[in-house]
């Protein structure tokens, strides 16, 4: 256009196309996110238009499913329009803990979306059993039944096993293990073991007043085992050697040996019931065999064989992950959970002889895995806490200056 004549040129104003940013794909909720049961919770799903601006010429439907496949009580909000995508909104209250898929359809062209959040409980905890500044470093925690703090540390190249109660350090033993069974800690040295006895004092009492030695054919150790306040074993070469505290110090019950065959890898024994183990071990490549059998007769091992990477051991349960599910196998069933792709699982600190998995995820966030019946359930730690580590009947958890273990 030309403009012909003397004085200002007219000013011709332009607006600008409206902005649309092609790259705007952050809009949709992260999948895989925690929910609280019980709280409200809005799950952004989108689809990307034809055209930008999307056409918000929509047609929108929602459904919810929980974790045993039933409908979940929902509201739809939308479409919007978000860069060169159209979203929808959709709100929902968890109802009972598990995996939730949320969906979307954009009729009549853009297709569905689909989202999936896991729903998860609140921790609860009982009374406080023992706690310890978190300045004090420990390779492995537990307490005694009376509140005492019992830490493996290493202080100058030195393997010891320390007592605290009320911050303060009551004793301090060279050692290189230790197990817990109610007021009673055995400690263990190399072919030497102490007992002592958590009477609510300024020391734990040595009971009896005298370092135990191991017979020569025990030495090394492949484990020593804590049975209960008078008994333990240790295993060595495939054999299973009962040790119980008699008038004269150790007595020594004939051995019991692990059947030939039943473990392809390194055993890992615990005492499962009176006068019964548990033996977890490698049988194949990702492959963990779980067997429970009298000692006084081991050809009668019941097993279980389950495939997974080893992630927990207790005297109840072996833990093992495969893909993105946790499994729970103990003598009797199997149980397990399914996270979300983005979630992991990873080995807590050892609580006196074991240790569990904790499930984290996408953010780092760490929950407690518990049992209900017949399935596993997550639940969120409290505000201010971090899990480190828990037991069937304890939990350690970090606090901003401490460690407390707290009964579950």
């Amino acid at each position: 256009m030309v403009f012909v004549g003397a004085g200002c040129l007219p000013t011709i104003e332009i607006t600008p196309p409206p902005s649309c940013d092609l790259a705007d794909g952050g809009i949709s909720t992260p999948s895989g996110r925690a929910v609280l049961v019980g709280e409200p919770t809005t799950v952004v799903l989108s689809r990307r238009g034809s055209t930008c601006p999307p056409s918000l010429d929509v047609s929108l439907q929602a459904t919810v499913i929980d974790a045993s496949s039933l409908p979940v009580v929902q509201t739809l909000a939308g479409p919007f329009a978000r860069g060169n995508f159209v979203t929808a909104e959709v709100t929902f209250t968890p109802l009972t803990p598990g995996l939730h898929r949320v969906e979307a359809t954009f009729d009549p062209s853009l297709g569905r979306a689909v989202n999936e959040v896991l729903a998860v409980g609140r921790a609860r905890f009982g009374e406080r059993v023992a706690s310890i500044d978190g300045a004090v470093d420990c390779l492995i925690d537990d307490a005694t039944s009376r509140g005492a703090w019992v830490c493996l540390e290493q202080r100058a190249g030195v393997s010891q096993v320390s007592f605290w109660r009320a911050g303060a350090q009551l004793q301090a033993i060279p050692a290189v293990a230790f197990d817990v069974a109610d007021d009673t800690v055995w400690v263990f040295g190399r072919g030497e073991v102490e007992r002592f006895v958590d009477r609510g004092g300024d020391v734990l009492v040595r009971e009896p007043d005298r370092v135990l030695r191991l017979d020569a054919d025990l030495v090394p150790s492949d484990e020593l085992v804590v049975i209960d306040s008078d008994a333990f074993f240790v295993v060595r070469e495939g054999a299973i050697h009962l040790l119980t505290l008699g008038p004269s110090g150790l007595e020594r019950a004939a051995p019991s040996s692990i059947p030939r065959g039943l473990c392809g890898g390194g055993a890992r024994v615990r005492p499962s019931a009176p006068g019964e183990v548990s033996v977890t071990c490698g049988s194949r490549p990702d492959w963990i065999r779980r067997c429970t059998f009298p000692l006084m007769n081991p050809s009668a091992a019941r097993c279980r064989e389950v495939e997974g990477r080893l992630v927990g051991s207790s005297a109840e349960a072996s833990w093992l992950w495969l893909g993105q599910t946790l499994v729970m196998v103990d003598a009797e069933a199997q149980r397990s959970v399914t996270l979300p792709t983005g979630w992991s699982v990873a080995s807590g600190r050892r609580l006196a002889g074991e240790f569990a998995p904790l499930v984290v995820d996408s953010v780092g966030r760490v929950f407690l895995v518990q049992v209900r019946g017949a399935t596993l359930e997550l639940e969120a730690m409290p505000d201010g806490l971090e899990l480190l580590s828990f037991s069937r009947t304890h939990a350690l958890l970090r606090g901003s200056s401490t460690r407390l273990l707290l009964a579950r």
